[in-house]
C-alpha cells in the first residue's frame, strides 16, 4: 500500500483493512498536527517522534489497541472514534 501523506490523501489508495487505522490516519490529516508534534505527544523521544508516527500511521499492519490509545489520547479524540 502507498503511504497517506497530507498531499495525497486523496489519491492514495489504502490496502492495510485496519479500518482503525484508516481512521486514524483520516483523524491526523484533519488535525494539522506534523508528525514531530504527533510522535512526541505519543511519547516517544524527540529523535524519534517523527519516524515512528510516520510508521505507526503508514506502515502498520496489525495496530495494538496500546498504541490506539496513545494516539487517540495524543489527538485528544475518544479512543471509541477509533474503533
Amino acid at each position: 500500500a502507498r503511504p497517506i501523506s497530507r498531499c495525497n490523501k486523496g489519491m492514495a489508495k489504502i490496502e492495510l483493512g485496519d479500518e482503525a487505522l484508516e481512521r486514524a490516519r483520516d483523524i491526523f490529516v484533519d488535525s494539522g498536527l506534523h508528525y514531530q508534534q504527533l510522535g512526541e505527544a505519543m511519547g516517544w523521544t524527540r529523535e524519534h517522534a517523527r519516524k515512528q508516527a510516520y510508521q505507526f500511521l503508514n506502515y502498520t499492519r496489525d495496530s495494538r489497541l496500546s498504541t490506539l490509545r496513545r494516539f487517540a489520547k495524543a489527538i485528544k479524540v475518544d479512543i471509541l472514534e477509533l474503533l
